[in-house]
């Protein structure tokens, strides 16, 4: 049996620097050996290269830090989890949603200062590439952005973040921490600085609902959700969904703040750590 990681959490991001790293030099050099194909404008390229590195940085990873730790992470719905489970973390995640909203509202301030007016400059350039990714003109091409960009980055992000560095870091810190802790680092990651509050607190929903359960059935399916969400968003320019909870709507969010509370206390827990025990500090 393989010796476990003294410092699984550091060999977990030292691995997605090294899978980002290759991929995308790997990427550079098939560009110029193809072409023009491989622009950035380019659906195909993109998705192509998406994938490869969403395994590679991600997957390949987290893959590893399990197995070298001896962790056990269901990804399929077990039989005692019951459909209520799943209901209720729905619930939790659509609750969330004014509250991101009105965090994101107050996150996008930032823009009233000089540096974070050039940080948004750069990200809507990047939006511009995501907006390239997740564009669709038929229901076959829709299909296969919604694999790409919502089910394998919602598999990779939660088998990397709730899977193997929250699992790691529970062997050392106390639960409350680690959810926290791995909710900061998987916004930090995303690289949105615009949107780095409202996507912590996604990440803590996502956190407490793979502690408590045991199972990353059910936060890849929000994640999954999430995803799908916003792809559909961004294709069709949905703004209003983006106001629900902010301006004369703030009330929202209170609402939704107690229902997400309500209903994430209401799942059951199904793990040795979690029976009978309180989310410690």
């Amino acid at each position: 049996m393989n010796k476990p990681l003294k410092y699984p959490v550091l060999v977990l991001l030292l691995l997605f620097v090294a899978g980002a790293l290759i991929c995308n030099i790997a990427l550079l050099a098939m560009g110029s050996a193809i072409g023009s194909w491989t622009v950035m404008h380019n659906a195909t390229w993109l998705r192509i290269a998406q994938t490869i590195t969403v395994a590679v940085s991600f997957i390949v990873p987290a893959l590893f830090v399990m197995r070298r730790q001896g962790y056990k992470i269901e990804m399929l719905p077990k039989r005692e989890h019951h459909w209520q489970d799943y209901a209720l973390a729905v619930i939790a995640w659509l609750a969330a949603a004014p509250l991101v909203n009105l965090t994101s509202q107050w996150n996008h301030k930032l823009t009233a200062f000089d540096f974070f007016k050039h940080i948004e400059t750069l990200q809507q350039s990047i939006a511009k590439t995501t907006e390239t990714l997740v564009a669709y003109d038929s229901f076959g091409e829709l299909c296969i952005v919604f694999l790409v960009a919502a089910l394998l980055a919602a598999m990779a992000e939660e088998l990397f973040f709730r899977g193997a560095m929250q699992n790691s870091l529970l062997e050392r810190i106390k639960p409350a921490w680690t959810i926290v802790i791995v909710a900061v680092v998987f916004s930090l990651m995303h690289g949105d600085v615009l949107d780095f509050v409202p996507r912590v607190l996604l990440g803590l929903v996502f956190g407490y609902v793979a502690w408590k359960t045991g199972t990353l059935a059910i936060t890849i399916l929000l994640h999954t959700l999430n995803n799908t969400i916003a792809i559909i968003g961004t294709n069709n320019s949905i703004s209003e969904l983006e106001l629900i909870g902010t301006g004369d709507t703030w009330f929202l969010s209170i609402a939704g703040a107690a229902i997400l509370i309500w209903a994430l206390s209401k799942i059951k827990a199904h793990s040795k750590e979690t029976d009978n025990n309180n989310l410690q500090l």
